[in-house]
């Protein structure tokens, strides 16, 4: 099991863009030719300059052939069952690890949406341990994503203490909403045995750009982006071409200057 092929000089600059219903909302659209042609065009146009490239199998597939990086599929539903205030994550029915393997993926992704105080934390961990336990049986890495919900008020703590309990499902690498000052993100690093990366969650570009510069300085190993870096630029090929490549380039140099690399010879 090797994480180099969605990595570029020990970091991850990863370019997400395995969004479904957020997508189609974006470009206010349910067609799928429309929304497959969208995602390869994101994939020519930004995969040369990433370490990693996540589409979904739903509507990525298609894309697959366009990306010129480290491959990353995701493992889950769009969205989620149960309560808003008690959210559990489902499966792709048809997308084992081994499938998303057998179509080129490299990693896996699986993103689950938590809270460490609700009855959910348990159906959520125990869907962490089965898709980790898919992919150690097919020898490729599993990134797994947290979307930390249900809390407004400490919210730093929540990251740190949900990053240290999903840290030890046997996953490979957290994706993570980056605490909001650089001691909770030593915090953070100081409490996982695993590489974290910062993700977007949509925010605006500069937002996020402090984001991963913060949590770079703290012990993240880089991001993985997506509508924050082409949300705004998606329906204009230039602009695509321009601006989104070009904060993926900078995004990039922020965690080489700033980031905790990983040494290869223990990938």
């Amino acid at each position: 099991m090797s994480l180099k092929n969605i990595m570029k000089d020990g970091f991850f600059f990863i370019l997400a863009a395995d969004h479904r219903e957020s997508l189609k909302r974006l470009l206010n659209t349910q067609d799928e030719k429309e929304i497959i042609r969208v995602k390869k065009n994101l994939a020519n146009v930004l995969s040369p300059h990433a370490s990693g490239f996540l589409l979904d199998p739903v509507y990525g597939a298609k894309a697959i052939d366009e990306v010129k990086s480290g491959l990353i599929l995701s493992r889950e539903k769009s969205g989620y069952v149960g309560r808003d205030d008690n959210r559990k994550t489902v499966l792709l029915d048809d997308w084992d690890a081994g499938k998303l393997k057998d179509l080129g993926a490299d990693a896996i992704k699986l993103l689950i949406y938590y809270n460490p105080e609700k009855s959910a934390r348990g159906h959520q961990e125990k869907l962490v341990r089965k898709v980790s336990q898919e992919c150690k049986r097919e020898n490729i890495p599993l990134i797994c994503e947290f979307s930390l919900y249900g809390v407004e008020e400490n919210r730093d703590l929540y990251i740190v203490k949900s990053a240290e309990r999903i840290s030890k499902l046997g996953i490979d690498v957290l994706k993570t909403e980056a605490p909001s000052t650089l001691r909770n993100c030593r915090k953070l690093t100081k409490r996982i045995k695993v590489p974290w990366i910062v993700l977007s969650g949509g925010k605006e570009y500069d937002e996020f750009k402090k984001s991963v510069e913060i949590a770079c300085k703290g012990g993240a190993s880089g991001f993985a982006g997506g509508r924050a870096i082409w949300q705004d630029t998606i329906k204009d090929e230039k602009l695509l071409k321009t601006v989104s490549v070009e904060r993926l380039k900078e995004l990039s140099e922020i965690v080489k200057d700033n980031g905790n690399p990983l040494v290869i010879k223990n990938l």
